[in-house]
């Protein structure tokens, strides 16, 4: 068989093939790579077919050194119409290239995107990259990098690295770290993209030089697509010139970056992405000369555009020009009469720009017209596809009960995912009861702290609508809320009646019941901060009227009465349901606080020991039941049961020890510190004398506790070298775990000794180091708790010692973000903002941490105090 020893001239430039140097992308002073010259590849290819089988196989050795940077040129190789000789080694050696897409230390999120990366097709592979680029904090940056080395295809390592281009801008990326662990991750890999990437982030630093590259770059892609389409795409042209764009507008090149945006629109062929960009310059800057040019230049574009016809109308209204407005606004709704989607996207963007009125007659399209029957999907281009994307894009056409699950996830979610989620389906979801239950999804959901809140209500309003379906009008008063507390609690009681004429209308319908029932709650929460104790009463007792008489309601509507104190109702329900209550042991236990605040000890009594004696001696029931009765502020119940639970459970048994720990807790929020210690010591020896024990803390964690507790006992009695003496010991005992209480302690004496001093310093300093440490390697957990916990913990170290004090707020809301309204952060969270000096903040955050949990000592003292610094405060100053 003959083989050409030369490839044909038309591939020929200088001595190097013109494609494959088209394809790699860089320019011959940069062919260079350590020590092997890129240049050779070609030839190397080249020589994959020659006749002297010693030649090829020294070739396809030199080759297989270049590894991943010779990945283009072999994807060429392999194309229909090469000699088959180079085909079948060039074939083998891309084979051969170990792309190693995980490194070791990666999240679980990302070791299940990427573990069989290479196996997939194309468009799987693509929507992998999509899933790395939306994950936060920019977690998916290193991976992508690594894609843009190592993916056999060429468009995919391009669209990669655009991709990387395109991913919002983080705090970190200010601070250079982004750049870095770009550069480092890319190594040196001299493949287009890695080049883009380099070159970008040059000219972003103002390297002249690299910007230049960088636009010779891109057109050079742009010819690439005109040549040889097969090997870039329109999507990868298009979003460099968007970064040509953004480069030229940093270096004021205002005239050239409009000129680029007029290529992009040349290149958009379905959508109008550019075009829109344009005209919303020209409307943010009154450009009027300037937009009429470009609606002569693309006018029939325009004509086929729904959004685009909207930005005119717009431009119209503000021009004044009321009637053009209407009849372009009109013109677009009659677009797409049988495209759904079209019309939801274009009913979510109107609003988001305030356009309400155009933003109805769209969503009311959705609703009215017969030919829109089809389900559409709810999702847009921003959602995490992991869950709100997989949530929302076949959520209309699943089952009431799916839908219902679906819901309930989107409001368990931190809100930055699922409140933008939830306001869709209220607003667009066909079926009422769906919508009211994702509104009522958005009310109760957990914030992450109020000072999250402006963000949350921005959010809202800019997505919920102004319709008057039933759903948005309950946002809307949930919003009014925060700024017209009396206004709102009004509306709520026509919301509540509008229910109920709605509930009757519909043969009793169950779900209104419930609905009636959470509305209600509101309005009462309203009418007591506003100090209208007897409409407040009046409104709980509707409540206690209305409750279905089922475990789960009554349970619910008890915590309430339990928070808020509210002991009179929580006897009349009781008497109501008297048979649910005394067969359900926290209902009991409720009744029994009811009726010892109103004076009855005997019946308090009574209904105590009936609930102490629901499966007695099962150590399991005895302790969950000490838990919740330790929450719900009934200590001294609380004590019993823990009692119980040791009593019943084999000595030094796992819940006995628990318990133990758990009621010396309870006892050291309540200053009887030398008691917890006495119970810790019985808990160590009991321990000791079970010998098929199974220990559930560390070796050292109850001596810490005691020493701890015996100093706070000491420091109480005014012995502050015996406070001294013990919390010294605590914290050698701790040091290599810390406790940061122990730490806290130890550090706020007042007689510590130089030595003491400069040790605790350097310990609380260390130990804030190994929090952080903890969190990077948490970051790959899927539990939010143990993802939260040493945010939370480092916050609560340095904000109540010395340290970086804007870092422990940073880090408590960050625990928060993970595990939103748990009450121990916020509490966290207020000390944070008291260490920046913010009281007025701190006392906000330190209520709402209050509110949340009323029966916990450490908070309520907590405020208190920040309370008392305050009035200090105002009066130093008066």
């Amino acid at each position: 068989m003959m083989i050409a020893r030369r490839l044909p001239f038309s591939w020929r430039l200088f001595g190097f093939p013109l494609v494959i140097i088209v394809l790699l992308g860089v320019q011959p002073e940069l062919l260079l790579f350590g020590q092997e010259p890129l240049n050779r590849i070609p030839n190397l290819i080249e020589q994959l077919g020659d006749p002297d089988y010693f030649i090829r196989s020294q070739a396809q050795e030199e080759l297989s050194r270049f590894g991943a940077d010779a990945i283009d040129a072999l994807n060429v190789a392999i194309q229909p119409g090469q000699d088959l000789e180079v085909q079948k080694r060039a074939r083998y050696l891309l084979n051969s290239i170990h792309a190693d897409y995980l490194q070791g230390g990666e999240s679980k999120e990302i070791r299940e995107i990427l573990e069989d990366y290479q196996q997939q097709d194309p468009e799987s592979r693509r929507l992998r990259i999509e899933q790395l680029s939306q994950l936060p904090e920019e977690a998916g940056l290193v991976s992508l990098c690594r894609i843009v080395q190592f993916d056999h295809s060429s468009v995919l390592s391009k669209w990669a690295a655009v991709t990387i281009m395109e991913m919002p801008a983080s705090e970190e990326e200010a601070s250079g770290s982004r750049i870095t662990r770009i550069q480092e991750a890319l190594d040196q890999s001299l493949r287009p993209g890695a080049r883009w990437l380099r070159l970008s982030l040059q000219a972003e630093e103002g390297n002249q030089k690299a910007f230049n590259q960088f636009l010779d770059a891109v057109q050079a892609e742009r010819r690439l697509f005109s040549l040889s389409p097969v090997e870039t795409s329109r999507p990868i042209v298009l979003s460099l010139l968007s970064t040509q764009v953004r480069l030229q507008r940093a270096q004021g090149l205002d005239l050239a970056a409009r000129a680029t945006m007029m290529e992009m629109i040349e290149l958009e062929i379905e959508e109008d992405t550019t075009l829109t960009r344009l005209i919303d310059e020209s409307i943010e800057q009154a450009d009027w000369a300037s937009l009429d040019q470009v609606v002569d230049r693309f006018e029939q574009r325009i004509d086929q555009s729904p959004i685009l016809l909207y930005r005119l109308a717009e431009v119209q209204q503000l021009q004044g020009n009321l009637q053009k407005a209407k009849d372009l606004a009109d013109r677009a709704l009659q677009l797409n009469p049988e495209d759904p989607r079209s019309h939801f996207l274009m009913a979510y963007e109107l609003g988001k720009r305030g356009l309400w009125k155009w933003s109805q007659q769209e969503a009311e399209l959705l609703q009215k017209q017969p030919s829109l029957v089809l389900p559409y999907d709810l999702s847009l281009p921003e959602d995490p596809i992991e869950p709100v994307g997989n949530y929302l894009r076949d959520f209309l056409e699943q089952e009431e009960t799916n839908q219902i699950q679906r819901v309930e996830k989107l409001a368990s979610l931190h809100p930055s995912q699922g409140l933008s989620a939830l306001s869709r389906i209220v607003r667009f979801t066909p079926e009422e009861k769906i919508s009211k239950l994702a509104a009522l999804g958005i009310i109760e959901q957990a914030q992450v702290d109020p000072v999250s809140w402006p963000w949350r209500a921005e959010l809202l309003s800019q997505t919920i609508g102004r319709e008057d379906r039933t759903g948005i009008q309950w946002v809307q008063v949930y919003l009014l809320a925060q700024e017209e507390p009396a206004q709102a609690a009004e509306k709520w009681l026509t919301c509540i009646q509008d229910e109920i004429k709605f509930m009757a209308e519909n043969r009793n319908n169950v779900a209104s019941q419930q609905f009636i029932n959470v509305l209600r709650q509101n309005r009462y929460h309203l009418l007591r901060e506003l100090d209208e104790t007897a409409m407040a009463k009046e409104e709980l007792l509707l409540m206690v009227e209305e409750v279905p008489a089922m475990a789960p309601s009554l349970v619910a509507l008890k915590e309430l009465m339990i928070k808020k104190q509210e002991w009179e109702m929580l006897d009349l329900l009781g008497q109501k349901n008297d048979r649910i209550f005394k067969s359900v042991p926290m209902l009991l236990y409720a009744w029994a606080a009811a009726k010892k605040h109103l004076g009855n000890e005997d019946a308090a009594k009574q209904f105590a020991k009936q609930a102490l004696g629901f499966k007695m001696g099962e150590r399991a029931e005895h302790w969950s039941r000490a838990v919740e009765l330790k929450e719900d502020g009934m200590t001294d119940w609380a004590e019993v049961e823990f009692r119980e639970t040791i009593d019943r459970d084999e000595r030094g048994g796992i819940y006995a020890i628990n318990a133990m720990f758990r009621l010396a807790e309870i006892w050291h929020e309540q200053e009887r510190h030398m008691e917890a210690a006495d119970l810790l010591q019985e808990a160590i020896e009991d321990q000791r004398a079970n010998a098929q024990r199974r220990d559930i803390f560390s070796a050292n964690f109850f001596p810490t506790r005691i020493e701890y507790f015996k100093g706070l006992h000491h420091l109480k009695q005014g012995d502050l070298d015996q406070a001294n003496e013990h919390l010294e010991k605590a914290v050698k005992l701790c040091e290599e775990e810390p406790d940061a209480d122990v730490l806290i302690a130890f550090y706020r004496l007042p007689n510590l000794t130089a030595q003491q001093s400069k040790w605790i310093k350097a310990l609380i300093q260390k130990t804030a180091a190994s929090f952080e440490k903890e969190i990077a390697l948490r970051e790959r957990e899927d539990n939010g708790m143990l993802k939260s916990t040493p945010y939370n913990q480092y916050a609560w170290l340095i904000s109540n010692t010395e340290g970086d004090y804007e870092q422990a707020l940073k880090y408590s809301r960050k625990s928060l973000e993970l595990r939103p309204g748990m009450s121990g952060y916020l509490d966290t969270l207020g000390r944070a903002y008291f260490a920046i000096g913010d009281l007025d903040q701190a006392i906000a955050i330190q209520k709402e941490a209050v509110k949340r949990d009323p029966y916990s000592p450490p908070l309520v003292n907590q405020l208190e105090y920040f309370q008392k610094e305050k009035q200090n405060s105002k009066e130093s100053k008066s």
